[in-house]
C-alpha cells in the first residue's frame, strides 16, 4: 500500500526528498494542508527536508518506504 507523508502547515513550504546517497529524488512546494506523494518512490530509506519560503529548515524527517 502506498501512503503519503502528511504535514499540517500554517504556511507554504518547500520540500526535498533525498535518497541515502544524498541525491534529490523529489522536490516541490506545499500549501497549508497537502500530502507529499511517495507512491512513485522505490522502496528504501529517504530524508525529507521541509523549508520555509525563505530557505530556512523547519523540519527534517526520515522516511522508510515499503510496499
Amino acid at each position: 500500500m502506498n501512503r503519503d507523508v502528511v504535514k499540517n502547515l500554517k504556511e507554504d513550504i518547500n520540500f526535498s526528498i533525498f535518497n541515502v546517497g544524498g541525491l534529490i529524488v523529489k522536490r516541490g512546494q506545499l500549501g497549508s494542508v497537502q500530502n507529499i506523494p511517495t507512491s512513485d518512490l522505490a522502496d528504501g530509506v529517504y530524508c525529507i527536508i521541509l523549508r520555509d519560503l525563505k530557505g530556512n529548515i523547519m523540519e527534517t524527517r526520515k522516511l522508510v518506504k515499503l510496499k
